[in-house]
C-alpha cells in the first residue's frame, strides 16, 4: 500500500488509500475552481488543523451490515452478501446500497441514466461506459419483498461535447441509505437518498497487490490498525486524507477518478427509479434546482436536474499552543479537544485523533477536524477560523449533489415541513457552512430564517459570491402561514453580521406544486437568508 491515514469514524475505523495528485487539463480548458486543489495536511504531534470541506456529497461504498456481528470489530465480517447468507441472522442490520444501472423498464432501485442539458435546453444524453469498480468490495444482493435494493458500485459515463477539464467522463454514485430487521414491520426503514456527479479523469495506478490489503475496494473490510491489531472497518475514498481529489479507486484494476471541474455553461440530470418516495427534505449543492417525482403503481421515478455549484474549501493548521485565544475558549466549553480515543466524536464536529499519539495533554495529540458543514455549531466554528485564514478560501471546488437530511439536521424543524411519505422541498446553496435542516420559521415575525457562512474571498481576493434556491410544496407554505389557498408572493432579505442588508439577486416562481425562491450575489462572512411569504388578494 503505498500510504494510509488512521482517522475515527462514527461507526468503526476509517482509512483511506493514497494516490498522487493528479494535475492534468484537456487543453484550452479555463476553470473557474481549483478542483485539483488536494489537502495539506496530515498533522504533525501537538498540531490542531481544521478542514471545511463537504465529505457529506461524496459517496459511500456499499455494504449490508449484520449489526450483531460488527459490534466486534477485531473478531468477524459483519458483511453479508444475500438476505440468505447463513453467516447472517439479519435480526438487526443496517446498508448502503450504491444503485445498479437499469438494465431494462421494469427494474426498480435502479439508476436509468444521466446527462447535460446545454443553454438553448438541448439535452445530451450520457452514454453509460461501465461500474466503477467493476465490483463492489461488499456487493450484496437485494430483497424486493423486503424493499431491500441491491448495493453496487457507482457508473463511468461520459457526455458527447460536454467537455470537463479531464475530458468528457463523469462518475454516477447514487445511494440508498437504511436499517431494518427480518422481524420488524415494515422489515426496511429509515431510508436516505443521495445522489453525486463528479466529472473526473482516470488515472493509472500500480497497487502492490501482493497484500490483498492494498487492493480491497471501498467498504468494510479486514486490515491493521496502528497498534498492530487485525480489525474491520470501513475504508474508502471518502475518509482519504491525504489526496482528496480522490474519488473512487480500483486496485485490482490498476486504476482510480480523481475529481476535476465542471464545465461552466451546462446543466446536468439524473434519473432514477425507486420503490419508494424519499421523503422530508432534501439539501443540494445545485443551482437553480428542477426537481420532478411521478409516481406509478407504486413506482417513483424521480428527476434531478441544476447546474453545479462553486463551493469554497476552508483549511487551518497549527500548534495548540499557538492557537488564538477565541478559537481555544470556543473548543474548551466544549469539550471537543480534551478528550480520549473513546468519546471524542462530538455532535458538533467529527474529530479525528490520530491512534498513534492519543493522549489527554493537548501537545502530543495530532488532530484532523473535519465539520459537518451543516448546523449552527458548525458555523459557529467556521467563523472562529476565518480571521486565521484571513477570510479566504484555500479553494474554490465544483459540486453537482442531493442528498436527504439527515435526523440530526431535521430535528426540530417545524411539523409543516415533515412528511414521511414525499419529499417536501430542497435548499440548495454554495455556502461552505448552512443552518441544518429547512428553514427555521419564525412565526411572531412571519419569517423563514436561513444561516450560512463562507469566507469573504477567493484565492484572488475576488469576494465569493453566495446562491441560495428554496424550493417547497405549495402546501409547506399555506401550512406555516395559514393561506387558504398558496399564491403567494415574497420578500427577500440578505442580513449581514453587523445586522445590514445585502445586495442580492432575487426571484420567486410558483407552479400547481412548488413555490421556487431565490437569492444570489451576496457576500459573506456570515448572513442570514429571510423570506416573508404573503398571500395574494
Amino acid at each position: 500500500m503505498k500510504n494510509t491515514s488512521k482517522a475515527l469514524a462514527v461507526l468503526l475505523i476509517a482509512v483511506g488509500l493514497a494516490v498522487p495528485t493528479l494535475n492534468s487539463h484537456a487543453t484550452g480548458y479555463k476553470s473557474l475552481t481549483q478542483d485539483n486543489w488536494n489537502y495539506p495536511g496530515p498533522a504533525a504531534i501537538g498540531e490542531r488543523e481544521v478542514l471545511f470541506y463537504d465529505q457529506d456529497s461524496v459517496s459511500v461504498p456499499t455494504y449490508l451490515l449484520d449489526t450483531s456481528i460488527a459490534s466486534n470489530i477485531y473478531e468477524s465480517d459483519p458483511t453479508c452478501s444475500s438476505t440468505k447468507d447463513s453467516r447472517c441472522s439479519l435480526e438487526d442490520f443496517m446498508f448502503n446500497a450504491v444503485l445498479p444501472i437499469c438494465k431494462s423498464d421494469k427494474d426498480l432501485n435502479c439508476l436509468v441514466g444521466m446527462g447535460a442539458v446545454d443553454s438553448r435546453g438541448n439535452k445530451i444524453i450520457g452514454k453509460y461506459v461501465q461500474n466503477f469498480p467493476v465490483k463492489a468490495e461488499n456487493e450484496f444482493q437485494g430483497n424486493p419483498q423486503w424493499k431491500l435494493p441491491s448495493g453496487g458500485s457507482g457508473a463511468l459515463f461520459t457526455i458527447p461535447g460536454a467537455n470537463n477539464s479531464g475530458g468528457n467522463t463523469y462518475f454516477v454514485s447514487s445511494s440508498v441509505r437504511g436499517k431494518g430487521g427480518k422481524n420488524l414491520t415494515p422489515i426496511v426503514s429509515a431510508k436516505s437518498f443521495d445522489v453525486s456527479i463528479t466529472p473526473v479523469s482516470i488515472q493509472n495506478d500500480n497497487y502492490d497487490c501482493s497484500n490483498i490489503e492494498n487492493c480491497r475496494g471501498g467498504g468494510f473490510t479486514k486490515f491493521t490498525d496502528p497498534n498492530g491489531k487485525e480489525v474491520w472497518g470501513i475504508f474508502g475514498a471518502k475518509w482519504n486524507n491525504s489526496d482528496k481529489t480522490l474519488v473512487e479507486y480500483s486496485g485490482i484494476q490498476n486504476k482510480s477518478l480523481h475529481r476535476v471541474a465542471f464545465p461552466s455553461d451546462l446543466k446536468f440530470y439524473v434519473d432514477i427509479r425507486l420503490n419508494f418516495s424519499p421523503s422530508g427534505w432534501l439539501h443540494g449543492r445545485l443551482l437553480d434546482p428542477l426537481l420532478s417525482i411521478t409516481k406509478s403503481n407504486e413506482i417513483y421515478a424521480l428527476h434531478f436536474e441544476g447546474n453545479p455549484v462553486r463551493v469554497p474549501v476552508v483549511f487551518a493548521k497549527t500548534k495548540w499552543n499557538s492557537l488564538a485565544p477565541s478559537i481555544k475558549s470556543f473548543y474548551d466549553e466544549r469539550g471537543a479537544w480534551k478528550c480520549k480515543v473513546a468519546n471524542c466524536m462530538t455532535e458538533f464536529s467529527r474529530v479525528g485523533v490520530f491512534l498513534d499519539y492519543a493522549s489527554d495533554n493537548l501537545d502530543e495529540v495530532q488532530i484532523t477536524d473535519t465539520p459537518s458543514p451543516s448546523g449552527v455549531d458548525a458555523i459557529d466554528q467556521l467563523n472562529a477560523w476565518l480571521p486565521v485564514v484571513n477570510n479566504t478560501a484555500a479553494a474554490v471546488l465544483s459540486n453537482w449533489s442531493v442528498r436527504t437530511l439527515s435526523a440530526r439536521e431535521s430535528t426540530g424543524s417545524n411539523k409543516c415541513f415533515s412528511d414521511s411519505s414525499r419529499i417536501m422541498g430542497i435548499v440548495t446553496t454554495n455556502s461552505t457552512q448552512y443552518s441544518a435542516g429547512p428553514p427555521e420559521f419564525d412565526k411572531k415575525k412571519g419569517v423563514l430564517n436561513y444561516k450560512v457562512s463562507s469566507p469573504h474571498f477567493e484565492l484572488n481576493e475576488t469576494p465569493f459570491k453566495g446562491t441560495y434556491n428554496l424550493l417547497m410544496r405549495n402546501e409547506v407554505a399555506s401550512c406555516l402561514y395559514g393561506f387558504k389557498k398558496a399564491v403567494v408572493q415574497a420578500e427577500i432579505s440578505i442580513i449581514n453580521e453587523k445586522g445590514q442588508t445585502s445586495i442580492a439577486t432575487t426571484s420567486i416562481s410558483q407552479n400547481k406544486t412548488w413555490i421556487s425562491l431565490k437569492a444570489a450575489n451576496f457576500e459573506f462572512s456570515s448572513p442570514t437568508i429571510k423570506i416573508r411569504l404573503k398571500q395574494k388578494k
